[in-house]
C-alpha cells in the first residue's frame, strides 16, 4: 500500500460512515415509495400500451405527410441549427421582421418546427 492510499481510506470510510444514518432512513421510505405506486403502474402500463397500439395507424397515416412538411420546410431554409444563411427564409426573416420576430407567429412555429428533432412532435402546435 502506498502512503496515499493510507491517508485517503480513513477519510472515505469516514464520509460513508456519515451518511449511513441518512441512507438507512431513506431507502426504507425508496421502497415504500415504489410499492405504493406499483398497484397503479399495473394498471397504467396496459393502458399506455393500448393506447399506443390505437393510435399505431394514424401515425404510419401521418408519417409521410410528416415528412414532407419537414423536407419542405428545410428546403426553404428552416434548418435545426437555425434560419440559413441566404435562403429564402432568412431573406423573407430581413425584410418582413428584421431582427425581431414575433412569438406565436407563423415564422416562429415554422422556426421551431425546423429546429425539432425528428423524434419529438410536441414542437408543433
Amino acid at each position: 500500500m502506498y502512503i496515499s492510499e493510507l491517508l485517503i481510506t480513513p477519510l472515505w470510510i469516514a464520509r460513508y460512515m456519515c451518511f449511513l444514518p441518512f441512507q438507512l432512513i431513506l431507502w426504507p421510505l425508496r421502497i415504500a415509495r415504489y410499492m405504493c405506486f406499483l398497484p397503479f403502474q399495473l394498471i397504467l402500463w396496459p393502458l399506455r400500451i393500448a393506447r399506443y397500439m390505437c393510435f399505431l395507424p394514424f401515425r404510419l397515416i401521418l408519417w409521410p405527410f410528416k415528412l414532407l412538411t419537414r423536407f419542405i420546410l428545410y428546403i426553404v431554409g428552416f434548418r435545426r441549427q437555425g434560419v440559413a444563411k441566404g435562403s429564402y427564409a432568412s431573406q423573407y426573416q430581413s425584410r418582413r421582421y428584421g431582427g425581431y420576430v414575433p412569438p406565436q407567429s407563423t415564422f416562429s412555429k415554422f422556426q421551431a418546427h425546423g429546429a425539432t428533432d425528428d423524434y419529438d412532435s410536441r414542437g408543433w402546435r
